[in-house]
């Protein structure tokens, strides 16, 4: 037997099958359907012309889209089909009254038949309460029209299979709703599915009857009485645990010889504690070593080996930095650098985790000496003025760098990139076979997707060239060209919506005219400014990393003002929109409800907003610009990893890419934000009025 994994027809009315092996030409073959597949989707299909029917009888919306799963092979799964309504949001009321109109229907085993349109019936049919869509024009489609009816419910246009009668669906069953971008998404199961489901269902009932030692009503009790013998276990493994870790600490802290440097004061001892510790057993151990030798700096490591270990594989490992404050502050961050990590703490104690330390292990033998040598200069200095200059010195040389404005030049021209990718995954969207369908009969409301020629071919290029410093000022030029392209026709109806209607622009139309900022700074550092002077004729680009120390003439002036003054628009903006939701839920912080039906929060709502507000004012203005340009762009970067993680699994590729949008342009506004503080703004600022004041 040869298994068939699909079957398509052409144009020309030729049927091809895929087979899950070859078949030799010519050979005969015998064709069979597999009846409990087919029946399965008749059932869930059926379903769906009787669900979406209801939905428009009961809430008056249309169905956008619907999609079929496989049928689960483990018993118990029941793979849902999927309801796209035209329509917000569903409340729990009216999910019952679909529900129970569609069993109520199946009860009444209403007839479902067929129906081949022409010119006799047609007429009455266009007629007909209980059709839903249009018919094709007779001029557009050969042949028949075929129609599905389930009487007196519903008339649609379907060329899939279908069951007699209601009767055989058995059972409809509500099984979820979600939102999706400005829809409502209806989960159901019908017939054998709703069967299944129930089956796998007592069958995990007995299985936990048999577990718990107990029958179903007395779940809650028994529980209950677990989670307390947990507890109590977890009070004395904590007990334990801090036994153990307390003698770990005193053995450590006596195998450590103390001594000091003309350099650095204290003791550095360098240990492995174990492979199953974690973060929290490494600050147990470090306590009571400190407690014996307070003055000790300590690494300890844990979960993995170390890269010189022959004990055990490398695995997920986590470390720990502790002693005194002060050297905590200075060593850790050195530390988590050295492993291409983020690590964070309290003072005297910082800790981190890694995915291997022997995957860093080669990297952090690369900058370890440094980090030392860093550590003990610091450490050296006479007084806490000079220690704190040459901690700031460290900062500049660092932020300065090559590798942190190569950073900032990727991070604005990722936005670009995006864009074109977002097309891309827009025109793949439409060429689906769904979308194709509906195109033809809905030409107006959906326009044909044109292929991103452009955008791959020029716009990528560019961006990328400019990422690298290639010939800026024209791929400076042309992603100019990109963004307006892409935003000129959302930021002008959403003014329009303003100036008519008064309603507000969302937040990703102020975010793209602040990415325009960004462009605006882009051209105006690439652009030869003839008031310069410069001996080669050319300026030292915003994205070429060279840091220009000469005051930019007026032209140049005012357009980085234009720039930055549309990158306060966003802070102003979105930091106004969140104090108005924080008045609006009785100045609570944090929204009580979640989104999307899957339990994650509103990326829009967040309280990083509010500290971009506050930093607005003086970056508007141009005082204090390079700390500020610094904390605007830690905010954005912040906002960006933990209120637009695109990389999860969203319901949808739509709002996947809106929050992928999102997090690309908060990095992209934040990378032109360390260019800005790193080239300056120009002559309109506070800080340069000052400057020639004082002079």
């Amino acid at each position: 037997m040869v298994e068939i994994l699909d079957v398509q027809r052409s144009d020309d009315g030729t049927v091809t099958h895929f087979t899950a092996v070859p078949v030799p030409e010519g050979a005969s073959v015998r064709v069979a359907v597999d009846w409990d597949r087919r029946y399965d989707h008749m059932q869930q299909h059926t379903g769906q012309h009787l669900v979406s029917a209801v939905c428009d009888e009961v809430l008056g919306a249309d169905t956008v889209s619907w999609e079929l799963h496989a049928r689960a092979a483990s018993q118990g799964g029941s793979n849902d089909v999927m309801v796209d309504l035209a329509t917000p949001s569903v409340n729990p009321e009216q999910m019952q009254a679909i529900e129970q109109r569609c069993n109520s229907v199946i009860r009444e085993a209403h007839a479902v038949r067929q129906i081949l349109v022409d010119d006799s019936n047609r007429k009455g049919l266009l007629a007909s309460r209980l059709l839903r869509g249009n018919l094709p024009s007779p001029d557009r489609v050969k042949g028949a029209v075929r129609l599905i009816e389930i009487e007196g419910v519903d008339v649609n246009s379907c060329g899939g299979t279908h069951l007699l009668s209601t009767a055989e669906l058995q059972v409809i069953k509500l099984v979820g709703l979600e939102k999706t971008k400005g829809m409502a998404r209806l989960h159901f199961v019908a017939g054998d599915r709703v069967i299944s489901a129930l089956s796998g269902f007592l069958t995990l009932e007995a299985s936990l009857n048999k577990a718990l030692g107990c029958g179903t009503a007395d779940w809650p009790k028994m529980v209950g009485k677990i989670q307390t013998e947990r507890k109590d276990l977890a009070k004395k493994g904590k007990l334990l645990t801090e036994e153990v870790a307390t003698a770990a600490g005193a053995q450590l802290a006596g195998s450590v010889s103390e001594g000091t440097s003309d350099r650095f004061s204290g003791v550095v001892g360098l240990v492995h504690c174990r492979d199953d510790a974690d973060a929290s057993f490494l600050g147990l151990v470090a306590n009571a070593a400190l407690k014996t030798n307070p003055a000790a700096l300590l690494l300890l490591t844990g979960g993995a080996p170390l890269p010189s270990s022959k004990s055990a594989k490398p695995g997920p490992a986590v470390f720990v930095v502790a002693g005194p404050p002060d050297a905590v502050k200075r060593a850790g961050p050195k530390v988590a650098e050295a492993l291409g990590v983020k690590g964070g703490g309290r003072p005297g104690l910082y800790q981190g985790k890694t995915a291997s330390l022997e995957k860093a292990g080669k990297q952090m033998g690369q900058n370890i000496a440094h980090a030392k040598i860093a550590v003990h200069d610091v450490a050296s200095s006479k007084d806490a003025r000079e220690a704190g200059a040459k901690v700031w010195t460290l900062w500049k040389n660092a932020e300065g760098g090559a590798f942190v404005l190569a950073m900032a030049r990727i991070l604005v021209c990722l936005y670009f990139i995006n864009l074109v990718v977002e097309d891309y995954e827009q025109w793949n969207f439409m060429q689906s076979p769904e979308m194709v369908e509906r195109r033809k009969f809905y030409p107006h409301r959906i326009p044909a997707s044109r292929f991103p020629y452009l955008g791959l071919f020029v716009f990528i290029p560019a961006a990328v060239l400019a990422a690298v410093g290639v010939q800026v000022p024209i791929t400076a030029t042309i992603m100019t060209l990109d963004m307006i392209y892409n935003s000129s026709s959302l930021i002008w109806s959403q003014l329009l919506m303003l100036v008519r209607y008064g309603q507000r622009p969302n937040e990703l139309t102020v975010k793209k005219l602040a990415m325009l900022g960004c462009v605006a700074l882009v051209l105006a550092h690439s652009v030869k400014d003839i008031r310069e002077k410069l001996q080669n004729n050319t300026y030292a680009g915003l994205l070429l990393g060279g840091n220009v120390k000469k005051e930019p003439g007026v032209r140049k002036s005012l357009v980085l003002l234009f720039g930055r003054l549309l990158m306060t628009l966003l802070f102003l903006y979105v930091g106004w929109v969140q104090i108005h939701r924080v008045i609006m839920r009785d100045w609570a912080l944090w929204s009580k409800f979640e989104n999307d039906g899957v339990w994650r929060k509103d990326g829009h709502d967040n309280n990083w907003l509010l500290l971009e507000f506050a930093l607005s004012l003086p970056f508007a203005v141009g005082y204090k610009l390079p700390l500020v340009s610094r904390l605007l762009a830690l905010t954005l970067s912040l906002e960006a990893f933990t209120c637009w993680p695109f990389w999860v699994d969203w319901p949808s590729w739509q709002y996947s890419a809106h929050v992928r949008l999102h997090f690309v342009t908060n990095l992209g506004v934040a990378g032109g934000l360390i260019l800005l503080q790193n080239f300056g703004a120009g002559r309109y600022t506070v800080d340069q009025l000052m400057k020639k004041k004082a002079t």
